[in-house]
């Protein structure tokens, strides 16, 4: 059982991407197949915020039952689109100054000024506060209407407009969370095939699993089951909050799917093989559950930051300096929740898989400090772009890691071999797996 996990981390998803290329360029050289796509290889393919984005895109079909996107035509996206996605509201400081002051203290005008001039604020320090976090106490800080609009590009140039959850060309999962029920939502191929409330479209696929809130507005869609007369209506924001690492939601979905509900699946590279793969799943009888052993994990980082504090530092923060941190242009407590939880699963994913002796079967790569390019997730300037590629290609290079059972660091292992050398073995082992599936399915 094959899968591949994206991380969250808005514009670094360029990161993962660049890795993603490395990838398919394998899968084409050693399949000896120019038009092999990532989907054609990985059973699920799990993916939270910006990986969500990239998920669909990998997976989605075009009008010729092809994915959306090659992985280097993902980069192409993000550096086409990046900027427009992220463009910043304008707002004036008469603006910025009534709306402060109006909802922190009424018509207390000169207490709002007063709070923005105090001891341990500069003027540049004051533009800053202006143009990177008035929308996130007040608005959020980005409109969705240009990732709508892209990725409305995206599906009309590949003629596929309409297209929704279940008729991705590979199992997906992509997770986000309901504002409204206080609860999260999976949203996932095998789910959308058994009933009609759980198949959105996927462009509101999109826009909900990237809805990072105070970045993006929250997502909100009702669908529709007009065969058994009900509804259902989402409110949603990404499902980063709670899972910014989606490795365990794609193994707990086929731990659901094929333990408890004792169904079986398509494996990825037959679906041009059997006529209504999206239309109902096979039985278990056919396909039968996945030993714990069988399981194949590629997990993709977006890169974690490396800002630290010291309890004497963080004395006297309030609401503000935990959400933005103006002297180091920082967001501590959002980089501490996406960091702290997506290392929780990496540990937990490497625990079960040397549990069962079959470490070499789970590879994370993930890049520590991102050198020579900007911490921040909404960076979509063209220089901060080629840095994350760049990291991206150097990562390739870098010693495989694994998280220290002791330390719970993400450290380099002894005598291994790089991740462009884990990735091209890899490679080989999903195209035997593939020519392996389809010479018995003949």
């Amino acid at each position: 059982m094959t899968i591949l996990s994206i991380d969250g981390g808005g514009i670094r998803g360029l990161i993962p991407a660049t890795v993603l290329k490395f990838l398919e360029s394998e899968l084409q050289r050693i399949d000896k197949d120019p038009n092999a796509r990532l989907a054609d290889y990985f059973d699920y393919i799990g993916g939270t915020s910006t990986g969500g984005l990239i998920s669909m895109m990998l997976a989605g079909p075009n009008k010729y039952g092809r994915p959306l996107k090659s992985a280097e035509e993902i980069i192409q996206f993000y550096n086409y689109y990046g900027e427009k996605i992220f463009t910043r509201h304008t707002v004036s400081w008469w603006e910025f100054i009534c709306e402060l002051s109006a909802y922190f203290f009424g018509n207390r005008t000169n207490e709002a000024l007063d709070l923005m001039a105090s001891k341990e604020t500069s003027i540049s320090s004051l533009s800053r506060f202006k143009e990177n976090i008035l929308y996130a106490l007040l608005h959020s800080k980005y409109s969705n209407d240009n990732l709508c609009e892209a990725i409305k590009k995206v599906l009309e140039e590949a003629g596929s407009s309409e297209l929704t959850l279940k008729q991705t060309l590979t199992n997906v999962v992509v997770p986000a969370f309901d504002i409204k029920e206080n609860q999260p939502v999976i949203f996932s191929t095998h789910q959308a095939q058994k009933g009609a409330v759980m198949n959105p479209l996927i462009s509101k696929v999109c826009v909900a699993a990237t809805a990072a809130p105070t970045f993006f507005p929250p997502c909100g869609f009702t669908i529709e089951d007009r065969r058994h007369g009900t509804k259902k209506e989402y409110n949603l924001v990404d499902g980063g909050i709670f899972a910014n690492n989606p490795t365990m939601l794609a193994i707990e979905e086929i731990w659901k799917r094929t333990i408890l509900e004792q169904e079986g699946f398509l494996p990825a590279g037959m679906t041009s093989m059997i006529a209504g793969f999206t239309e109902k799943p096979l039985p278990s009888s056919q396909v039968g559950n996945v030993p714990d052993s069988k399981f194949c994990v590629l997990s993709l980082g977006t890169g974690v930051v490396t800002h630290s504090y010291t309890a004497k530092q963080a004395q006297n923060w309030g609401v503000l300096p935990w959400f933005y941190n103006l002297r180091e242009n920082s967001m501590p407590l959002v980089d501490m929740l996406s960091f702290s939880g997506g290392t929780l699963v990496d540990y937990d994913v490497t625990l079960y898989f040397k549990s069962r002796g079959s470490e070499d079967y789970y590879l994370r790569i993930q890049d520590v400090g991102l050198k020579g390019a900007s911490e921040a997730m909404d960076d979509a300037s063209q220089e901060n772009m080629n840095a994350l590629v760049k990291i991206g290609e150097e990562l390739l290079d870098k010693k495989v890691h694994m998280i220290d059972f002791d330390t719970r660091k993400f450290e380099p292992v002894d005598d291994a071999e790089t991740n462009k050398e884990a990735l091209t073995k890899l490679a080989q082992e999903l195209v035997a797996e593939r020519k392996r599936r389809l010479s018995t399915a003949v």
